[in-house]
C-alpha cells in the first residue's frame, strides 16, 4: 500500500561561496610503490581539506565525487569539521588538468550544523546539487531534530543558488540523490522515522529555483521499518525509480524484509507501479541501474536463503521492465557468501555487471580476521539474468579486499572496482581493481603514502566512504576517507605525510578527503 501525507519544506536563502586563500599541495604519485600489489600508479593524487578564515586545515570526510562530460571539472563533496565548531557541508571544484588544483570551494548556505551525504551533477554540467542532514535544536530543553538539507551551486563559480530543508518527522535522513537527464529537476530519497517506525520519502526540486515539485511517501506493506537504498531516473527523464527494503508482515516477532521497487511519474510524482520481491528469508537491495534504452531497471543486493539453523548468504539480482512487469530474478552466490554493493549496465544494454565481497575462511592470524574478503564481479545476461562469467581479485595473504563502488567506462570495455584493502582491523589502503569486459583483471593500484611496514594510510576503521566516477576520456577518479593511523608513528612517516600535503601527523586535522586519479 502506498500512502501520501503532508510534509514540510522550507527554502533557505542562498549565500555566496566562501573563498580560502590556501590549499594543500598535491600528493606525490606512487609513494612507496608495492611490488606484487600494484600494476599501475595514480597520475595524480591530493588531499582535500577545507580551510578556516585563518588558513588552517580542517578535518574533512569524503562523501561523493562527480565529473563533467568534458572532464575539465571534478567536484568533491565533504563534511568539514573544525574542532568543536558545527560541522558543515563543503563542495570543492578541482581542475584535473592541473593535478587537481582547487577552482573554488563553497559551503552549505545555512548557519545550521550540516553533514554531507551525496551529490549529483546536472548532465549539462551547470549545476551541482548536494544533500545531507541538518541539525536543528528548537530550544535547550528540546530534543535535537534532523532534517534533510538539499542545496544547489553554480558549477562554474560555486555560487549557492538555493537550499531547502525537508521535515517530515524531525528524524529525517537522506539516502540518495539524482538529477533528471534534462537537468531541470533533482530527486532525493531518504527516511523519516516516527517513534519506532521508518518510512521512505522521495522529493523532487527544480534545480534552478529549489521549488518543490512533488513529494511521495512509502509506509511499507504493514508499517514497520522501511529504508530506501538507491534512486535512478529513466534515460528520457519521464520516470524516477527507488528501491529499498519493505518489512514483511509477520505475527511471530521475527522481522524480515522484502525488496520493494517503486516507479514515479517524474513530472507529478504519481506512483506508476510498486513491486515487491521475496527470495528466502530476507532481502536487502543495495544498488540500482537503468538500461540505456530505458526499457528495464535492475536491482542488486543480498538475500538470506537456506534455513534458520543453516542460513545461506547470496547475491540477489532482480530485473523489471520499466512498465513494472517482472523480467527475471536470481540469487546466486559468487562464492560462499556475497554482499553486493554495485551494479552497472553495459552501453549496449546487453549485460549487467554486479560486484560484491566474497568471504572465505582463512587461518586466523594476529590482527587479521578469520574471514578473508575478496572482490567478486559477475557479468549477467540482461535478457535472461544468467551469469555469463564470474571474476575475482584475491588480495595478498593476510589481507581482505572489500569492494565499495563499481563503475564502468563509457565504451563498456573496462570495469573499475574501488575498494578498501584491509591488512588489519583498523588500518587500510585505497585499492582500485580494473577488470576487462571479458572478466580479466587488467590492473590493480594500491595507494600508499606511508611506508608499507607502517600499516597503511589509515582508512578510518578499515571502512571508508569510497566513491568513484569515470569521465568521457576513460579517466578514473576516486574519493576516499583518509584518516591518520593511531600513534605512535615514526617521525620519518610524519615527514612523508607532511611532504605529501597532509596537515599534521596522527592528529584530527589529518583527516581528509583523498582524491586519486588514474588513466583508464
Amino acid at each position: 500500500m502506498v500512502s501520501v501525507r503532508a510534509v514540510l519544506f522550507v527554502t533557505v536563502a542562498a549565500l555566496a561561496p566562501v573563498a580560502h586563500p590556501s590549499e594543500a599541495a598535491p600528493v606525490p604519485a606512487c609513494v612507496n610503490q608495492v611490488a606484487g600489489v600494484n600494476d599501475r600508479c595514480e597520475t595524480w593524487s591530493r588531499v582535500v581539506n577545507d580551510r578556516t578564515s585563518e588558513g588552517a586545515a580542517v578535518a574533512d570526510t569524503a562523501r561523493g565525487i562527480a565529473v563533467n562530460k568534458s572532464g575539465d571539472r571534478l567536484y568533491v563533496l565533504t563534511t568539514s569539521n573544525v574542532g568543536s565548531a558545527p560541522a558543515h557541508i563543503t563542495v570543492t571544484a578541482l581542475k584535473p588538468a592541473s593535478r587537481g588544483a582547487t577552482l573554488w570551494t563553497a559551503h552549505a548556505p545555512t548557519p545550521l550544523t550540516t553533514r554531507a551525504k551525496a551529490l549529483a551533477l546536472s548532465p549539462d554540467g551547470r549545476t551541482v546539487v548536494v544533500t545531507g542532514q541538518a541539525d536543528y535544536l528548537p530550544n535547550l530543553n528540546a530534543r535535537l531534530q534532523t532534517y534533510w538539507f538539499t542545496a544547489a551551486f553554480d558549477a562554474a563559480t560555486g555560487r549557492a543558488l538555493w537550499s531547502a530543508l525537508f521535515r517530515a518527522s524531525g528524524a529525517d535522513a537522506p539516502v540518495a540523490i539524482a538529477v533528471s537527464p534534462r537537468g531541470d529537476a533533482a530527486y532525493v530519497t531518504g527516511t523519516s522515522t516516527y517513534m519506532q517506525f521508518t518510512e521512505w520519502n522521495t522529493v523532487a526540486y527544480g534545480t534552478r529555483t529549489g521549488k518543490r515539485l512533488w513529494g511521495q511517501r512509502y509506509g511499507g506493506q504493514a508499517g514497520g521499518n522501511n529504508v530506501p537504498a538507491a534512486l535512478a531516473t529513466s534515460p528520457n527523464g519521464d520516470r524516477v525509480f527507488v528501491t529499498g527494503t519493505s518489512e514483511h508482515p509477520q505475527h511471530t516477532g521475527q522481522h524480515v524484509w522484502d525488496v520493494a521497487v517503486a516507479a514515479y511519474d517524474a513530472r507529478t510524482g504519481r506512483v506508476l507501479w510498486l513491486r515487491l520481491a521475496r527470495v528466502g528469508a530476507s532481502q536487502y537491495p543495495t544498488a540500482m541501474a537503468v538500461s540505456p534504452k530505458g526499457d528495464a531497471v535492475y536491482v542488486a543486493g543480498h538475500a538470506t536463503t537456506g534455513t534458520v539453523t543453516t542460513p545461506v548468504a547470496e547475491t540477489l539480482r532482480l530485473a523489471y521492465a520499466t512498465n513494472g512487469r517482472p523480467l527475471w530474478q536470481s540469487h546466486l552466490a559468487l562464492a560462499t557468501a556475497v554482499d553486493a554493493v554495485g551494479i552497472v549496465v553495459s552501453p549496449k544494454g546487453d549485460r549487467v555487471y554486479v560486484t560484491g565481497a566474497r568471504s572465505a575462511a582463512v587461518a586466523p592470524a594476529a590482527g587479521v580476521p578469520a574471514q578473508q574478503a575478496t572482490i567478486g564481479v559477475q557479468a549477467v545476461d540482461a535478457r535472461t539474468g544468467r551469469a555469463t562469467w564470474t571474476a575475482s581479485y584475491a588480495p595478498p595473504a593476510g589481507a581482505s579486499a572489500v569492494p565499495r563502488r563499481l563503475v564502468l567506462d563509457r565504451t563498456g570495455t573496462h570495469l573499475y572496482v574501488a575498494a578498501d584493502l584491509v591488512p588489519a582491523p583498523t588500518l587500510g589502503y585505497p585499492l582500485v581493481v580494473s577488470f576487462t569486459s571479458a572478466g580479466k583483471v587488467a590492473w590493480t593500484a594500491r595507494y600508499d603514502v606511508r611506508d608499507p611496514a607502517g600499516g597503511g594510510t589509515g582508512l578510518a576503521g578499515g571502512v571508508s566512504a569510497v566513491d568513484a566516477v569515470v569521465d568521457a576520456g576513460g579517466r578514473l577518479y576516486v574519493a576516499v576517507d583518509d584518516a591518520p593511523a593511531a600513534p605512535p608513528v615514526d617521525t620519518q612517516v610524519c615527514a612523508v605525510e607532511s611532504a605529501a600535503g597532509v596537515a599534521g601527523c596522527a592528529t584530527a586535522a589529518s583527516h581528509a578527503a583523498l582524491v586519486l586519479a588514474y588513466a583508464g
